[in-house]
């Protein structure tokens, strides 16, 4: 099950849940550095994930959609994944609601609540890898798998010491 503490701004929820290199990085870091970044040589594996949930108000008061359909908050999903050498990365998911797009923030949290346990122990720098992998455990539902991405691209950044923009091919117009 889902134990959630409540507290923290905007409503904040945290839910616990049970439960090689990306190529391309890897030669954007030797290119850009020379060398392989020695932080890079550890496997910085997955020992804990965790999930916030927090509503976002909204600055125009609502959104409305046509047939009366409106929220008044986006429920968004914060993920933050901790590796087992204290390094940890945060990822996003933020669907619109249940009446714009299938991928709900409810059904987020649920396929998150599944494919945690799987992602325990598993590599948080071999992106490649790791998206495999949760392609086996859940298929489809990308929204899910999203805000894991998100948070092991940001610790790739931190372990490498470089941006995560740089990681993933530059800034826009260089």
């Amino acid at each position: 099950g889902i134990n959630a503490e409540y507290g923290m701004c905007f409503s904040m929820k945290k839910v616990m849940l049970s439960g090689q290199l990306n190529r391309f990085a890897l030669r954007t870091i030797h290119s850009r550095r020379g060398i392989q970044h020695k932080a890079l040589t550890r496997e910085h594996r997955i020992k804990k994930i965790e999930v916030f949930q927090i509503d976002l108000p909204l600055h125009e008061g609502s959104y409305k959609w046509s047939g009366g359909k409106s929220v008044n908050v986006f429920d968004s999903t914060i993920v933050r994944v901790t590796t087992d050498t204290g390094v940890h990365g945060v990822g996003e998911v933020c669907p619109l609601g249940p009446f714009y797009l299938p991928a709900y923030a409810h059904g987020a949290r649920a396929g998150l609540d599944l494919l945690a346990p799987y992602l325990i122990g598993k590599s948080s720098i071999d992106l490649l890898e790791l998206n495999r992998w949760m392609d086996q455990v859940l298929k489809g539902h990308p929204y899910v798998k999203s805000a894991v991405d998100m948070a092991c691209w940001d610790i790739l950044g931190k372990v490498s010491d470089l941006p995560v923009y740089t990681l993933i091919g530059g800034r826009y117009g260089e």
